[in-house]
Parts: C-alpha cells; structure tokens; sequence
C-alpha cells in the first residue's frame, strides 16, 4: 500500500531534508505523485511552497559554490558511439541521448554537442547527476544543458525533473562550461564573443507523456510554475515517437567494434510557452 502523507508530515520531511543538507532532487518524497492526506493539494504543490517560502531554496541554489576551475566538463571519447550495446536497452534514456547528439539538430534547442555530461558534487567525490545533452542555439547564444525523460513509465514529476536540472545547472563553474565548448560553439558560430554566450537550464519531455500532460494543469500548482520561472528552466516537447536504429557491425557482444544509436528521421522538437496569465 502506497503510504500517504499530511501536509504538516510533508513538509517536515522536507525541513529534514534541507536540514541535512542533503541532495533534495534525489529523495523519495520530491517525486511523490498525488494529493496530500488532509489536502487538496498535490505533494509537488506542497514541496514547491515550503521550499519557496521558508527555505528559499532556488536563492540557496544560486549561491552555493561551483565546481573549481578546470573540472573537465566536455569528454573527448564522446563521438557517438558505445563498444557496448548491451548497456543500452529499447527505453534507457543513455542510448536516446545518444541518437540524439548523432541527429544534431534539436530544433529550438539549436544543435547537439556532447551527451552523457557528469557532474560531481563541489568537494568532487561523488557525481552529483548527468546532464543528458548540451546544445547550441546560434540565434541565442545559448548553450543548452538539457535532461530528458524518455521512459514514460517512471512518471517522473515536473518538480523533481526541474530540481535535478537547475541543482546540476547551478553547480557548474558556467566560465570553465563554456570555455570547454567553445571550441564546438565557435564552429557552429564563429563571431560570438566569449561573455554573450548564456547558459540555459532545459527539460525536454515527449509529446503525449506524463510530464506533458503536466504541463496542462500549472493551475494546480503556482509554485511549481514560480521555481521553473525563477529558474529560467525551458520545457519542449518533442513531437514526434523515435524510431532508433543502431549500426550494429557485430553479433558477438564482446566485440570491440563501436556501434552508433540512430534515428531515422529528423525529431520536431519545440518551445512549449508557459503563460502565465492564463493559469
């Protein structure tokens, strides 16, 4: 039986999580789904207020200290491929991840240029949580770091996919960020300066998912709808279903021979305005 809670116990459950300084978009009660005991209220609402109003928890966010100058962020062995196909099962996000950096462009994201990034906690001795995929955006001067769900089944909550986000977002050294892209920026778009280069929080959902359906009752939770604006977190949809095949160039799952996840046609993926005077 799923165990419930009362607001009172949520948001004590909530304090001792802050209070333990311990990592909020990880913990079990963060991604519970449903109405609260005594509430009308969902648990994300409930969570989204108390972290807003008595934590103030996104200025907490923004203020904690960033990796150290040279923390490698781009990985060099990262060319689409994987000596390991038996990693990537039909619904891992991994292997989308993958045949979307292979596909390049990400519509409004603007064009892939890593995947799979990790990022360590401040003191370094543990990762913190992956960035699914970096893009560029030429027309913004935006380098998108975005995390996406792609196995429907989990039904991850906009709360909990916004908190991960901004906290990996937030924990970059965004100077060393985009120095180690720059490179890869420079190709896409040669006469950008350095400082007008922005870095954007990005959650990508899929047409038709839990999470999009979310996004059709922002109503019932304000404060959900004022961390994703505070934050600057952009949602898009992608509207069409994957159709992934991989190159596979063996039969024997020992070989070392690399196989590259692809998708057969080109994803629509797109802007999803959250307006909210219409909430």
């Amino acid at each position: 039986m799923i165990k419930r809670f009362s607001v009172k116990e949520t948001n004590k459950i909530i304090d001792k999580i802050i209070e333990n300084d311990e990592i909020l978009f990880k913990a079990e009660i963060v991604n519970k789904r449903g109405k609260a005991l005594d509430s009308d209220l969902s648990y994300s609402e409930i969570i989204a207020k108390r972290l807003l109003t008595k934590h103030h928890y996104i200025e907490h966010l923004k203020s904690q200290r960033k990796h150290i100058n040279g923390t490698p962020y781009g990985i060099a062995s990262h060319d689409g491929t994987s000596l390991n196909p038996t990693l990537f099962g039909l619904v891992e996000q991994q292997r989308v991840s993958i045949a979307l950096y292979n596909r390049k462009n990400l519509g409004s994201l603007g064009v892939a240029i890593d995947y799979l990034v990790p990022i360590y906690h401040t003191e370094m001795n543990e990762e913190l949580g992956v960035i699914d995929l970096v893009s560029y955006n030429k027309e913004l001067s935006t380098l998108y770091v975005t995390n996406y769900l792609y196995n429907d089944e989990k039904k991850t909550t906009l709360l909990q996919s916004s908190l991960e986000i901004i906290t990996l977002k937030e924990v970059i050294n965004e100077g060393a960020f985009v120095a180690a892209y720059l490179p890869y920026i420079k190709a896409i778009d040669e006469e950008v300066a350095f400082d007008e280069i922005k870095i954007v929080p990005s959650l990508l959902f899929f047409e038709g998912s839990y999470q999009d359906r979310a996004l059709t009752r922002l109503h019932e939770t304000p404060h959900v709808v004022d961390i994703i604006e505070s934050t600057g977190i952009i949602i898009s949809i992608l509207a069409t279903h994957l159709m992934i095949i991989d190159d596979i160039e063996f039969t024997d799952p020992t070989s070392l021979s690399p196989y590259r996840p692809q998708i057969h046609y080109e994803p629509t993926i797109q802007q999803r305005e959250i307006n909210i005077e219409d909430l």
